[in-house]
Formats: C-alpha cells, sequence, structure tokens
C-alpha cells in the first residue's frame, strides 16, 4: 500500500465531501464545520463490519481496493504516537444497544485496529445515562477540554441502535499571537453576497 497514493486518495474523498456538504441549499445560509477525519473514521469502522455489496460500496467510495489496505492506512494515519502529547488527542467510541449482537472478532477489531471503546448499553430505557456516560468519556479522554460531546435529546426522540463518538482536540499556544482586538470587515458568501464580520 502506498501511504501517499492513499493520503491523496482521501484529500480527493474530504474535497468530494465538502463540495457535497456546502453546495447545499441550507448550508448557504449557515456556518458549517466538519472533520473528513471523523467522517472517514465512521465510514471505515462500518466498512470493517460490512461485507458483500455494503463493504464493496464503502471501499469504492473511500477508495481503497481491501479491507486489509484500508485498515492499514487507517492504523498509520491515527497512530497513537501521533497523539501522545498532551496536547493532541483523538478518540473514537462505539455505543451499540444491546439488542444489536456485536461478534467477538468486530469488537476486537475495532479495538486493535481503530482504537475504538466499545460498549453494550440499554439506550431504550437507559438513553439519559448513556448519554451522561458518553459525556463522562468523552471528558476524561480530552483531558476536560471538551465535557459534553452528546444532548440526551439525541439519544431519547429517536429509536437508538448505535452511537459513534469522535473527538479530536489539539491545545497549544500560537506561535504567533492574534491581536486582542477584533476589526470589521468584508465576507465574502457563496451566493456572491457580502456581509461584515469581525476579523482578529
Amino acid at each position: 500500500m502506498d501511504l501517499k497514493k492513499s493520503g491523496r486518495c482521501q484529500e480527493d474523498v474530504a474535497l468530494t465531501l465538502t463540495k457535497h456538504l456546502f453546495l447545499k441549499q441550507d448550508s448557504q445560509q449557515k456556518n458549517l464545520v466538519f472533520s473528513p477525519l471523523s467522517l472517514f473514521v465512521v465510514l471505515s469502522v462500518m466498512a470493517a463490519g460490512s461485507e458483500g455489496y455494503a463493504l464493496d460500496e464503502l471501499l469504492t467510495f473511500l477508495q481503497f481496493d481491501s479491507i486489509h489496505n484500508l485498515m492499514s492506512f487507517f492504523s498509520q494515519l491515527v497512530s497513537p504516537a501521533l497523539f501522545s502529547d498532551d496536547r493532541m488527542c483523538f478518540i473514537n467510541g462505539m455505543w451499540a444497544d444491546e439488542s444489536l449482537p456485536l461478534s467477538h472478532s468486530f469488537k476486537q477489531l475495532v479495538a486493535t485496529h481503530y482504537n475504538t471503546t466499545l460498549a453494550s448499553v440499554d439506550f431504550k430505557t437507559k438513553g439519559d445515562q448513556v448519554c451522561h456516560e458518553v459525556n463522562l468519556w468523552v471528558e476524561k479522554e480530552t483531558n476536560g477540554l471538551i465535557t459534553k460531546l452528546l444532548h440526551p435529546s439525541m439519544v431519547s426522540k429517536l429509536p437508538t441502535g448505535l452511537v459513534f463518538a469522535n473527538a479530536m482536540c489539539f491545545k497549544c499556544v500560537w506561535k504567533h499571537k492574534f491581536m486582542d482586538t477584533a476589526f470589521q470587515h468584508s465576507f465574502h458568501l457563496f451566493n456572491g453576497t457580502k456581509v461584515i464580520a469581525p476579523f482578529m
């Protein structure tokens, strides 16, 4: 597997996703922030748990020829060595409803290759408690940098079978600090109009 080529393919996937998200009409009127790496993680784990047509579709979209090459690339991409510093962290967690049986081999695969915490929970009767557990987990894993990832309504209003949480955080001092004062300047929107916005 060529790591550079795989990296370029993931750039293509990220740009495809970005284009799709930003060309939607509702996103042109709102701010939108997303992490291509986070989406790649979720899609990679989905591929690891898939077979047949679903696996083929995911591999095609992610531009990999085999699940082995995808897992190899992913392992290098999110190597614990890259995130061993307290200033950076990259964590993954899965909470699957107890009604969804997950095979032992999948659990091992997710823990080993995707560095993902996996728990079997009861969303139907203990959704609020699960939400609390997820938030405690992310707060602990990010050293308090992220304290609330889920709101109880996110799991209680809809039937929930699986929650995949992914968090990245980076805390460091800027090499060249921004000025404390903000100034107003023109900001150009996708639709060609301009608005005045605060800049640093």
